[in-house]
């Protein structure tokens, strides 16, 4: 199957697994290549999202993306969300040998911490 046959042939399910595998190895990449002090000085939010999510400042506006990538996950239909929760612990695991902890628990989609702690 080449790229137009995927991208014309492929059913829903396979569609979202893929896109979100895909996704999740874009935001891996990111954390592993991106020194973790650029990350955010590079940060651009449109002054109409902040006033849509009612965020108070980029912060909040953080915590939300965070909470969103959790809840976008949650809300997949269960035949794609089990791969998809299997494929971001299989590259969590692969991160957490190339990142050092400090930098993963406060990275804004995949940490556990507090990003500004």
């Amino acid at each position: 199957m080449n790229f137009t046959q995927g991208f014309e042939q492929s059913d829903s399910t396979q569609r979202w697994i893929a896109f979100w595998t895909h996704t999740i190895d874009k935001i891996a990449l990111s954390i592993e290549t991106v020194p973790f002090d650029d990350e955010l000085d590079d940060l651009y939010v449109p002054t109409d999202v902040m006033q849509r999510t009612d965020a108070a400042n980029e912060d909040a506006y953080l915590g939300m993306a965070r909470a969103g990538f959790h809840l976008a996950i949650q809300t997949l239909p269960v035949e794609v969300k089990l791969h998809v929760e299997k494929y971001l612990c299989e590259r969590m695991a692969l991160i957490e040998k190339r990142v050092p902890e400090e930098i993963l628990d406060s990275d804004v989609l995949l940490g556990t911490g507090n990003t500004f702690s």
